[in-house]
C-alpha cells in the first residue's frame, strides 16, 4: 500500500456526451469549474489540501449544472484562477507524493482531468496512478436492488448515520470521500487487489451506466421543474 493518499473531487460545466470519445472530440467534454484535493499519509493524517475555482473560458455552463453546484460564470470570473497554474499544482503533488488516488465516481474525475490536461497539451497525470473508487465500493452496501451503487451522500449516511451538508462543493465532497475511504480501509475493504480492479476499470474511461443515468435523470427533473415554473410565472 502506498505511503500517501490523494482524495480528489471536481465540479463541472456539464456531463460528457460520449464517454468513449477521444479528448480531441469537439464539444464532447465539459470543463472543470472547481477542483479540490486532500493529501493524507498512511496514518490518515492530513498532509495538505488544495481547493481551486477555475476561470471560465469560451464554453457554456449549463443551467442544470449551476442548479447543482451554484457555480456561475460571474462567480468564477471573480474568484477563479488560471487553469494551467492550478493543474501544475496538481501535477506537483502527484509527482511529490506518488499517492493512491481516491474519488467517488472516479471515472468522471479521471476523464475530466484527462480532458483538461489534453487541452493544455499536457499528458494525462493519472494514467500511471493507482485508483480507488468509493462509488464502486458502495455496491456491497446497497439494500435496494433497483440501484447498483450509492451516491456520496447516501453512502456517507449509511456508514456514519448522519446526513452530510453542503454537497456539490468539491472540497466538501473530497472530505466526505476521505472519511468513507478510511472507514473502508480500516475494515479491509480497500485491499491491493480491489485497488487493482478499480484502477483497471476506471482507466477504461467508461462509467458505470446505472450511476450515469441516475445523474442524467436528476438533471432532467431539474430542467422540467424549471420549465414548469417559467411557464406558470410567465402567465
Amino acid at each position: 500500500m502506498t505511503a500517501y493518499f490523494l482524495v480528489i473531487d471536481t465540479e463541472t460545466s456539464d456531463l460528457p456526451k460520449k464517454w468513449d470519445a477521444p479528448y480531441s472530440t469537439k464539444n464532447n467534454w465539459p470543463h472543470i469549474l472547481q477542483i479540490a484535493w486532500i493529501v493524507y499519509n498512511q496514518h490518515g493524517e492530513e498532509v495538505k489540501r488544495e481547493n481551486h475555482y477555475l476561470k471560465p473560458g469560451d464554453f457554456k455552463i449549463t443551467k442544470a449544472s449551476i442548479r447543482i453546484h451554484s457555480l456561475t460564470a460571474d462567480f468564477l470570473q471573480e474568484n477563479g484562477e488560471e487553469r494551467l497554474a492550478v493543474f501544475e499544482k496538481l501535477q506537483t503533488d502527484l509527482s511529490a507524493y506518488k499517492p493512491l488516488i481516491i474519488a467517488h465516481f472516479a471515472e468522471l474525475d479521471f476523464c475530466m482531468i484527462g480532458a483538461e490536461y489534453y487541452r493544455l497539451n499536457l499528458p494525462h497525470p493519472l494514467k500511471d496512478s493507482s485508483l480507488f473508487c468509493t462509488l464502486k465500493a458502495s455496491a456491497t452496501y446497497v439494500k435496494n436492488p433497483t440501484f447498483k451503487f450509492l451516491k456520496l451522500n447516501v453512502f456517507y449516511k449509511t456508514l456514519f448515520k448522519k446526513r452530510p451538508e453542503n454537497l456539490h462543493n468539491a472540497l466538501v465532497d473530497a472530505e466526505l470521500t476521505a472519511e468513507i475511504f478510511f472507514y473502508l480501509l480500516k475494515n479491509g475493504e480497500a485491499t491491493t487487489q480491489i485497488i487493482e480492479q478499480h484502477s483497471k476499470a476506471i482507466k477504461q474511461a467508461k462509467p458505470e451506466v446505472d450511476y450515469l443515468k441516475d445523474i442524467q435523470f436528476i438533471l432532467l427533473i431539474v430542467i422540467l421543474i424549471s420549465a414548469i415554473a417559467i411557464y406558470y410565472y410567465g402567465k
